[in-house]
C-alpha cells in the first residue's frame, strides 16, 4: 500500500540515529541552562521577588493568551485541512497543533512535522497530501511574520530607529533575509521549474545509491506539495483567511510583553501599546532568521536585547 510506504519512510527518516537524539537534546537544554545561568545569575533574586508580587490574575491573563496562540494554530491547520476536502475536526486539529509544540521542544524541532503527518495519517489523510498542507501553514506563518512587522515599522519606523539606533542595520538586513526566504517557499510550493533547478545538481552529481533514494523521496515531496497548493490557490479565501487568523494568533503572543508590564505592577508603561507590539512583531522577524532549534536560545536572548533597552 503506497500510502502505508511514505508513512514508514517518513518515519524511518525522521528516527534516524535515534539513539543520538536523547542525548543531543540534553546538550541543548544544558548549553540552553548555561547561558541562561550566566545572563541572569546577578538578578534572579529580584527576578523571584517580582513574580512573587505579581497581579495573580494577569498571570492567568497570560496563560490564556498563551494558549490562545495555540489554539489559533489549531484553527488554521482545521481551516486548510477542511478546504482542502479532509475531515479532520477542529478539536482534533488543535489536539495537533499542541502535539506539534510538545513534539518541537522535545525532539529540538526534528520530530514536529513527521509526529503529525503521523497524527493526520491515523485519521485517514494522505501523508503526501499532509505534508504539503503542513508546508502551506508553515509559508502563510513566515509570510505573516514580515508582513506584520512591515505593517507595524510603517507606522513606528522612527520609535525604532531611536531606541535601537545602533542596530536598526540589523533589523533591515533580517527583514531582506526573511523576504528572501519567504519567496524561495513560495517557490517551492508553486513552481515546477524551480523544483527542477533546485533537484538537477544533486541528480547531475551524486551517484550513490543510497543518496539517490533520498533525492527520489524529497522530489516526490516538492510534487505533493506543489499538487496541494496549487488546489489551495485556486480559492482566494483559502489564502486570505489562513493570512488573518495567523495575524491574530501572532497577537495572542506580541502582547504577552504588554501584559507582563502590567502583572508586574509597573507604574505605566514604558512606551505606548503599539511601540510594545512593533517590539514585539521585530523580535519575531528577528528570531526567524537566526538558526535554532525550535527558536530555543535564540528567543531568549533577542527578548532581553529589544526588550531590556525599554524596560
Amino acid at each position: 500500500m503506497p500510502t502505508t510506504k511514505k508513512v514508514i519512510k517518513i518515519i524511518n527518516m525522521s528516527t534516524k540515529n535515534k539513539k543520538s537524539k536523547p542525548f543531543i537534546v540534553l546538550i541543548a537544554f544544558t548549553l540552553l541552562a548555561v547561558i541562561l545561568y550566566f545572563m541572569f545569575r546577578d538578578s534572579w533574586r529580584d527576578i523571584l521577588e517580582q513574580i512573587k508580587q505579581a497581579k495573580k490574575s494577569y498571570l492567568l491573563l497570560l496563560l490564556l493568551f498563551g494558549n490562545c496562540y495555540v489554539i489559533m494554530d489549531g484553527v488554521i491547520y482545521w481551516f486548510i485541512l477542511k478546504r482542502s476536502g479532509e475531515t479532520c475536526s477542529l478539536l482534533e486539529s488543535i489536539r495537533m497543533a499542541y502535539l506539534g509544540i510538545f513534539l518541537g521542544i522535545s525532539t529540538m524541532g526534528t520530530g514536529t512535522k513527521p509526529g503529525q503527518i503521523y497524527y493526520l495519517y491515523q485519521r485517514g489523510c494522505d501523508p503526501g497530501k499532509s505534508f504539503g498542507l503542513l508546508t502551506y501553514s508553515y509559508v502563510i506563518h513566515k509570510l505573516v511574520i514580515i508582513l506584520y512587522a512591515g505593517f507595524m515599522l510603517l507606522f513606528y519606523h522612527s520609535f525604532i530607529q531611536d531606541i535601537y539606533a545602533e542596530g536598526t542595520s540589523y533589523l533591515y538586513a533580517g527583514a531582506i533575509f526573511g523576504g528572501v526566504i519567504i519567496c524561495v517557499l513560495i517557490l517551492m510550493c508553486v513552481s515546477e521549474h524551480f523544483h527542477r533547478l533546485i533537484l538537477f545538481p544533486f541528480k547531475k552529481w551524486i551517484k550513490k545509491p543510497a543518496w539517490r533514494e533520498k533525492i527520489a523521496y524529497f522530489e516526490e515531496q516538492l510534487i505533493d506539495l506543489r499538487t496541494v497548493c496549487h488546489a489551495i490557490f485556486r480559492d482566494k479565501w483559502s489564502v486570505l483567511l489562513p493570512v488573518l487568523f495567523m495575524a491574530v494568533k501572532l497577537t495572542f503572543w506580541y502582547v504577552l510583553p504588554v501584559i507582563v508590564c502590567y502583572a508586574l505592577n509597573l507604574p505605566a508603561l514604558p512606551c505606548s501599546f503599539w511601540e510594545m507590539l512593533t517590539t514585539a512583531a521585530v523580535m519575531q522577524l528577528i528570531i526567524g532568521v537566526i538558526p535554532s532549534a525550535s527558536g530555543l536560545g535564540s528567543t531568549e536572548i533577542v527578548f532581553l536585547l529589544l526588550f531590556g533597552q525599554i524596560l
